[in-house]
Parts: C-alpha cells; structure tokens; sequence
C-alpha cells in the first residue's frame, strides 16, 4: 500500500514532473491516515467520499469535463470500483477521458499469494474483530504491514531473524 510520492522521489524519475512536462495538469490523491473516530468507514464511504469527490473536484478545479485518470495499487481498486459507479450512473463517457492502472489487482478469482487474506472466512472473523456487531473497521497500520511481510518471508522476516538471532 503506497503513498502518492511514490511517484515523485527524485527529480530525475519523476513520473509527475514528466507528466507536467506532457503538458498534463496533475492532481494526487493520498491515503488518509485514520483516525479513531473514522474507523467505521466503508467501501462506499471510500469511493463516494474519496474517488468520486476528487474526480468531481479536479474536473471542477481544472474547469474540464473529461479527465484522465490513473490509479495505483489498491488505488487502482477504488478508482475502477468508483469508474464502475458512473458507468451505472450513466456517467462515465461524460466525465473520464481514460484510466490506466498501475500494479491493481482487479481480477479477484486468482490473486496469487494475497489470496490467504482475502476468503470469506477471513473477512468475516476481521469483521468480528474489528466490531462487535460486524459492521467492521479499518485495519491498522502495523497488521496491514505484517500481512504484506508475510507475503514474502523470507526477504521480509526470516533474514532479520538468521542474521541477528542464528
């Protein structure tokens, strides 16, 4: 799960100075850290309040109609659950010019690895943990990292324990 400067650590690889430079106006969204208060956000909550709100506030700001948009890894995921959401609106061709998707898994039938997270059975006992009445709640921080490390043991976990522990 990135942040948005991702693509923009140096000047010399800088996907938004190149984009700029292509004569393209760029907004980026971000990842919000959560506060308690806003724990029972939903899917919903997150296209409605986030993908939708900044695809209507840069055509605004941009003072456009179309726009392009780009979407990154689980933002990828938003942005094409939220381009679903105006297509049934009947408002996709009017407001997106193009989406391109950069590492998104969008095909959930076979995920790979992430796979072990991401059955019924383990979505209903997050669910459980994280309100009594299972309505859910954001994941923190910390066990989103360690269900990544885990993903790749070996690089992730298992060399820190040979070379400080062994």
């Amino acid at each position: 799960i990135n942040k948005f400067y991702v693509f923009d650590l140096k000047p010399e690889n800088s996907f938004v100075a190149h984009a700029v430079a292509q004569g393209f106006n760029v907004y980026l969204v971000s990842w919000r850290n959560v506060p308690e208060e806003l724990k029972t956000l939903t899917w919903e909550d997150y296209l409605e309040e986030g993908a939708l709100t900044a695809i209507d506030e840069v055509r605004s700001h941009a003072g456009i109609e179309k726009i392009n948009v780009l979407g990154f890894c689980v933002g990828g995921t938003i942005l094409a659950s939220a381009l679903g959401v105006l297509a049934a609106r009947g408002e996709l061709d009017d407001f997106i010019e193009s989406a391109t998707y950069l590492t998104t898994l969008l095909d959930f039938s076979e995920p790979g690895d992430i796979k072990a997270y991401l059955g019924e059975s383990t979505y209903q006992m997050r669910a459980q943990q994280f309100g009594p009445d299972g309505t859910g709640g954001m994941m923190k921080g910390s066990e989103l990292a360690q269900s990544f490390a885990s993903l790749r043991a070996n690089d992730l976990i298992w060399n820190y324990w040979v070379n400080n522990y062994l």
